[in-house]
């Protein structure tokens, strides 16, 4: 659930491209290493902490408090993705990292066109037992997670 605010927190707050955020995203899932001075140079932002307003969306807010740089972020993510791969193995037919990609590229989705919103968004992040259906009906395009290996 950090990670959806904070991406949601740069997109729609402080001006980070979604589109560029985005493709980051995708080349970071397939790829895993990233150039952080070339993507800081071309994804600019205002860098600041989630507005109260932001939070308040959330049902649960702590650990926001502070906005992540890029490479603290796309770390975390990839810490993220590795204990996916632990609880859900890709080789045993499971989702693994494939999932929290699911929800990033969801939320980015969700800040570009209103829907899935912050309020939507949360609960998945937080399922318990089998994973939230994806959303192709509203318009999401999953398929760089085709070329997850």
């Amino acid at each position: 659930m950090n990670i959806i605010v904070d991406l949601v927190n740069k997109t729609a707050y402080q001006g980070m491209d979604v589109d560029g955020l985005r493709a980051a995203l995708e080349k970071h899932a397939i790829e895993g290493a990233l150039d952080f001075a070339a993507l800081a140079s071309t994804l600019p932002y205002q860098q600041n902490a989630p507005s109260p307003g932001l939070l308040q969306r959330v049902p649960t807010s702590r650990g926001n408090e502070s906005d992540l740089t890029l490479e603290e972020l796309f770390t975390v993510i990839h810490w993220i993705a590795l204990q996916e791969d632990i609880n859900y193995p890709i080789a045993n037919g499971k989702a693994g990292r494939k999932m929290s990609y699911y929800r990033y590229a969801e939320a980015l989705h969700g800040v570009k066109h209103g829907t899935p919103t912050i309020e939507e968004m949360v609960p998945r992040t937080q399922f318990k037992g089998y994973p939230p259906a994806l959303l192709h009906g509203q318009g999401m395009n999953y398929d760089f997670t085709h070329h997850i290996q």
